[in-house]
């Protein structure tokens, strides 16, 4: 499934910088940017599960139960560093929705998250997302509980 024209869309109207290009219906102010970009990454603002299109959403159905909250777009067509390394107050699914990007936690070796698959981090663990060449989209998301290691293809819990 190719992701690339929702994604598009979603990014167009969940941005959070100042002087708005596009009109954001999602937000009450025409202030806002339509996407972040830094390091040669793309990235929407949270997005609510329920402006996902279907098939998107779908992707998210098997971790609902889970308590799935503060969803974010990263994309980008080549090499780039993501927000660069950093931890989070909350635990983290991170879903591979097309491409790969490879993970570092905490000085461990490198895992690679290509298309379909998922990571789950523990909240604190230093962490750093490097894409490759290859053009990728991935979902962030903050997790309230603990998804188990046989739901995710990565558990760093």
């Amino acid at each position: 499934i190719m992701y690339w024209e929702e994604t598009i869309e979603l990014i167009k109207t969940h941005g959070d910088e100042p002087k708005s290009t596009f009109p954001n219906p999602y937000n009450d102010s025409d202030d806002y940017e339509v996407y972040m970009y830094e390091r040669g990454t793309l990235k929407s603002s949270y997005v609510h599960i329920d402006e996902f299109p279907e098939k998107m959403k779908n992707t998210l159905k098997k971790y609902l139960k889970y308590g799935l909250q503060d969803i974010q777009i990263f994309c980008s067509l080549g090499a780039s560093e993501g927000v660069g390394e950093h931890t989070d107050g909350t635990n983290v699914l991170i879903l591979c929705l097309e491409g790969e990007i490879s993970y570092v936690i905490e000085g461990q070796k490198p895992v690679i998250l290509k298309g379909g698959d998922a990571i789950f981090i523990k909240e604190g663990l230093l962490h750093l997302g490097i894409s490759s060449i290859v053009p990728r989209i991935c979902l962030s998301c903050a997790v309230k509980e603990f998804i188990p290691s046989n739901e995710v293809t990565y558990f760093f819990g």
